[in-house]
Parts: C-alpha cells; sequence; structure tokens
C-alpha cells in the first residue's frame, strides 16, 4: 500500500502563537524560580554547616585551653605547697639554734632605750610649742568672725525683744474718713458657676460639631483596653522571668560564697590540725636530735675504752689463778645480756664471783665466754641497725672484734637513750604521710577545690554559649533579611509577567 503523505499542519494563529510565547516563558520562570529557591537552600545550609563546624572548633580550643591553665595552676599550687612543707620542716629547730647563738647585749639595750626616751621627750616639747603657736594663729584669724557673731547674737536678742512689745492701740481720729465700699453682688467674678447666673450679652454659645459614631468610638475604645491588657500582661510576664532569672543567679552565687567560705574554714581547721601534730611531734622528739655528733663519737670511744679495761684485767687476773681443775657453771644468755643498767664495776664483781683458781681450762672456757658475748653484741647489733632511725641520727658503724686485742664497738649512746625513752616519730614517717586522718583531710579538701574549679569553668562556658547562640541569632536575622532583599526582584518580576498575562 501507498503511504498517504501527511496531512499539512495548519499555520497558528497570531492569539495561539502569543498564548504559546506565554506559556513557554511563564514555565522558564517558574523553572528559574525554583533553581534559585534550590540555590539559596544550598547556600543556607553550607552557611549553618560552616557556623557549626567553627562553634564546634572554637569550643574545642576552649577546652582545651582552660584544661592546660588548669593543669599549669594546680602544677604551680603543689610547687608551691611542697616548697612549704620542705622550709617548715628544715625550720625545726632553728629556733633553739638561734637561741643558743644569739645572746641579747643588755648594755646596748639599755643605752638604746635611754636614747629612744631622750628623744620622746624632745618631740613632746616640739609637739607642746607647735600646738601652742597654731592655737594663737589661729585665734587671730577666727577674732573678726566671732566678733561679727556676738553682734549679731545680740542683734537677735534686741528684734526678739522688740518683737515681744503689745502693740499699740489704732488712733480713732486716723479711721474717720475711711469708708468700706459694699460688696457688688451682681458681679460675674461672684458665683462659683456660671449656669443660668450670666447675663445673655456675656454668653457665648458654642458652635454646633459634627459629633461621631458613639459605636465606632467603643469599637476603638475595646480594641485599645484590649491592647493594653495584653501589653500588661506581657509586660508582667517579662518581668516575672527576668526576677526569676535573678533569683536563680542570686541563689546560685549565694551556694557559691557559701561553698568558698565553708572551705576556707575547713583549711583553716586543717592548718590548725597541722599545727598542733606538728608541735607534738617536735615536743615528742628525743633529746638526741640537739646533741652535736661529735658527743655520739666521745660517747662510743668511752664506751670501748672501759670495755677494754674491763676484758684486760679479768684476763690479768685469770691468769694469776692457781691451776686447779675444777667444773666451771656453764653460762647463760642471762650472764651475757648486755645493757646500759650493768656498769664495769658490776662487771668485775661479777667475773670476780664467778672466777676460780684455775688453769688453762679457765683460760678456754672464758675465750668461749667472750666468743659467745661477741655473738650477743653482733646479734644486737644487728637488729638495732634494721630498725628505722631518724635522718638526724646515726649508727655506730661495726668494726672487727677480736678475742687477742679486746677491742670491741658498743652501740652508741644515742642508740641507747632512743631504746630507754621509746620510739620518736621521725620527719620521714611526717614526709610519707603516716598521719592518715590530716592527709584524708587535705585529700578531701583538694577534691573539694577541684569541683570549684570545675563548677567554675562550666559556669564560664555555659556563658560562651549563651554568647555564641546570640551571635548565630543575629546571623540568622542578617540571612533572613539579605533572603527577603534578594526574593524583591524576583517578586517585582512575578507582578510584571501576571499584568503581562
Amino acid at each position: 500500500m501507498e503511504k498517504r503523505p501527511a496531512a499539512p499542519r495548519p499555520a497558528l494563529s497570531p492569539n495561539e502563537e502569543a498564548q504559546f510565547v506565554r506559556e513557554e516563558l511563564e514555565r522558564r520562570r517558574k523553572v528559574r524560580v525554583q533553581q534559585v529557591r534550590e540555590q539559596e537552600r544550598k547556600i543556607a545550609q553550607q552557611v549553618r554547616r560552616e557556623l557549626q563546624e567553627r562553634k564546634e572548633k572554637e569550643l574545642n580550643n576552649l577546652s582545651v585551653k582552660l584544661r592546660h591553665e588548669w593543669k599549669n595552676q594546680r602544677r604551680e599550687k603543689l610547687q608551691s605547697l611542697e616548697k612549704l612543707y620542705q622550709e617548715s620542716i628544715q625550720d625545726v629547730g632553728q629556733s633553739y639554734r638561734s637561741a643558743k647563738h644569739a645572746e641579747p647585749d643588755w648594755n646596748a639595750l639599755s643605752r638604746i632605750a635611754q636614747e629612744n626616751e631622750e628623744r620622746a621627750t624632745r618631740r613632746h616639747h616640739q609637739a607642746l610649742q607647735a600646738l601652742a603657736s597654731r592655737r594663737e594663729k589661729e585665734a587671730q584669724c577666727r577674732w573678726q568672725i566671732e566678733a561679727r557673731k556676738k553682734a549679731l547674737t545680740e542683734e537677735k536678742k534686741r528684734a526678739a525683744k522688740v518683737a515681744s512689745l503689745p502693740q499699740p492701740s489704732p488712733n480713732p481720729v486716723e479711721s474717720i474718713g475711711i469708708q468700706t465700699p459694699l460688696p457688688n453682688m451682681a458681679t460675674v467674678q461672684g458665683f462659683a458657676f456660671t449656669y443660668c447666673h450670666i447675663s445673655e450679652t456675656s454668653v457665648d454659645n458654642n458652635a454646633d460639631v459634627a459629633q461621631s459614631n458613639p459605636q465606632e468610638r467603643a469599637i476603638l475604645e475595646a480594641q485599645r483596653l484590649d491592647e493594653l491588657a495584653g501589653q500588661k500582661a506581657r509586660n508582667e510576664q517579662e518581668q516575672l522571668e527576668m526576677a526569676r532569672l535573678r533569683g536563680g543567679h542570686a541563689l546560685q552565687k549565694e551556694k557559691v560564697s557559701q561553698a568558698s567560705a565553708r572551705l576556707l574554714c575547713e583549711l583553716e581547721h586543717l592548718q590548725q590540725a597541722d599545727l598542733q601534730e606538728r608541735k607534738q611531734v617536735v615536743y615528742n622528739v628525743s633529746e638526741q636530735a640537739f646533741q652535736p655528733f661529735h658527743r655520739h663519737e666521745e660517747r662510743q670511744r668511752e664506751l670501748e675504752i672501759a670495755f677494754q679495761d674491763l676484758y684486760s684485767t679479768g684476763r690479768e687476773r685469770r691468769d694469776e689463778f692457781l691451776l686447779v681443775p675444777e667444773p666451771l657453771p656453764t653460762g647463760n644468755d642471762e650472764d651475757l645480756d648486755v645493757s646500759l643498767e650493768s656498769t664495769p664495776c658490776e662487771n668485775t664483781v661479777e667475773g670476780e664471783q664467778s672466777t676460780s683458781l684455775v688453769g688453762e681450762p679457765v683460760v678456754n672456757s672464758g675465750q668461749t665466754a667472750v666468743k659467745r658475748l661477741l655473738e650477743r653484741i653482733r646479734s644486737q647489733r644487728e637488729q638495732l641497725s634494721c630498725r628505722e632511725l631518724p635522718p638526724g641520727q646515726g649508727r655506730a658503724a661495726p668494726g672487727n672484734s677480736s678475742i687477742e686485742t679486746g677491742s670491741l664497738t658498743i652501740p652508741s649512746l644515742q642508740e641507747d637513750k632512743s631504746s630507754e625513752n621509746g620510739p620518736t616519730v621521725s620527719e620521714e614517717s611526717i614526709s610519707n604521710g603516716s598521719m592518715l586522718p590530716v592527709e584524708e583531710q587535705f585529700t578531701e579538701t583538694k577534691r573539694r577545690l577541684w569541683e570549684w574549679e570545675q563548677f567554675r569553668q562550666q559556669e564560664e562556658q555555659l556563658s560562651f554559649l549563651h554568647q555564641l547562640e546570640e551571635e548565630r541569632c543575629s546571623l540568622e536575622v542578617q540571612l533572613r533579611e539579605a533572603q527577603l532583599y534578594s526574593e524583591t526582584p524576583q517578586n517585582a518580576v512575578k507582578v510584571h509577567y501576571g499584568r503581562d498575562v
């Protein structure tokens, strides 16, 4: 089949062409408006995202800065407290040493007191002379004022006396020609109200005035009253809100002030308790802490010499005894006990009573007894060396002992006195924190200080967040104004195309 040719499309009329053009323009305008709105929406989203990122970045920087400052402050406070603590420990006993070396010069003090008294006497005389001259000058400058005041007082008294006199009686001759006029009752000024009392010639009639509609005025008055009531309610609501905010802020401020005052009071109590404990520790310190070290060495040397003399005398006496084979009593630990109560004389007496007239067996038994005595002393010295002593007190260094020479080392007088007086509190125990209640209180105080600092930092961060929120609101308002300004030309184009349609 043959395909028929397509029928020619009829030509559009001018009105149809104009209609088609208008529809195309309207479609393109709508598409353009939609594109502009999408673009503005994307721009707004990007601005909000940038603002949020900048806000988060500033908050992070602020938190890092505040944390760094807090760590620095905490480190400085700890260093200052440690320094004060070390200084206070070093100052223990300083007053005793200074009082021992510094003796007052009574002659110089009496001479200084006499000189001060003479200077005070001279200053007193000079002050009296200056006071007298100043009073004389003031009297010379004030005599005119005093004279004027005195004259005014006399004049006031005279005027009061004249005013108190009775008034003179009137002269009847002078009052003959005086005639009082009768009041005119017809005058307009004599009436309180002018209605129906003024003549028609004196009345000004009011011109006809167009009166407004009372219903409209009533509606306007009702609207005005409603606006006033709404404004009053809004003002009251704002006042209540501001009062609530002020009350909350004042309450928070009062709580912070009370917490700080309570914290300061607790710190003061802790300081007093620490001072009392330090005084008690200083009071319980033994006398050995205040003795010089050379006294300890001298005492050690004296004890060694006495023990050597005792051993040498006992050995000589044993050599002089007769050689009689008699059994000796076995020695026990009580005979070998060495303490401060036993003296060299007592040891010699006991040695004389326990010895008998024997020969070489006696010498051998004495050597075994001395060996056991040396072992006993060595064990006691090791036990004493294991104890913890204060850093200011020393220990007797152990030395080599021999039976032939008889040289022995005895614990120093310092250790003996420490064993007699009982245990003393050392500075290491104080520095190591053996006083648990005071350290716990100090830890609790530090914790409260840290909580108060954290609370203050939170308040600062909240204020900063409020400031950022206000800035964000202002930026949003500016953005909205810019959007309105950008939409104004589009509205004008829309109106223009609507008129064309």
